[in-house]
């Protein structure tokens, strides 16, 4: 399959998106969390077929900077959604007992009883080249010493 095309306009903007865990505690701190992100935000853009230029996973927040092939909503309910379950589940595969009980809430719609991310977000649509790429910069220089490698 081809990849997806790119071209920044009004049409077809990108997005600079920053999303922060729960309460802001440090959730990202080892590297088989960051390990299990980075395979969800893969997931997550095979899923919602859009693209993603560059992200850096910090302690408590990430950033991403993905094309908007749709709503930001849709490509926000991907990010959030399979990051937050593959993390829940990493989490109780392996007893983490302690860390699932921080991000445990009162059961509320379709019994979800953790939460990983904070309701509220920062999305900026993104129209330029020029502010695509001092995003991109941005991004990259946010990303911790130790970069983690994706693969198995």
């Amino acid at each position: 399959m081809p990849a997806p095309s790119f071209q920044i306009s009004r049409d077809t903007p990108a997005l600079y998106i920053t999303i922060v865990a729960k309460d802001r505690l440090p959730a990202f701190r080892s590297d088989n969390i960051k390990k299990v992100i980075c395979k969800a935000l893969d997931e997550a853009r095979s899923s919602g077929g859009f693209l993603i230029f560059a992200y850096a996973i910090m302690l408590e927040h990430l950033h991403l900077l993905p094309n908007q092939p749709g709503t930001s909503a849709d490509v926000l309910r991907y990010l959030k959604g399979i990051t937050a379950r593959r993390t829940i589940d990493y989490l109780r595969k392996n007893n983490f007992e302690s860390s699932l009980a921080k991000l445990r809430h009162d059961t509320w719609r379709r019994e979800h009883r953790y939460s990983l991310w904070q309701k509220e977000n920062n999305v900026f649509s993104i129209y330029s080249e020029a502010m695509l790429m001092q995003k991109a910069n941005y991004i990259h220089l946010n990303l911790p010493m130790k970069i983690v490698d994706p693969s198995p």
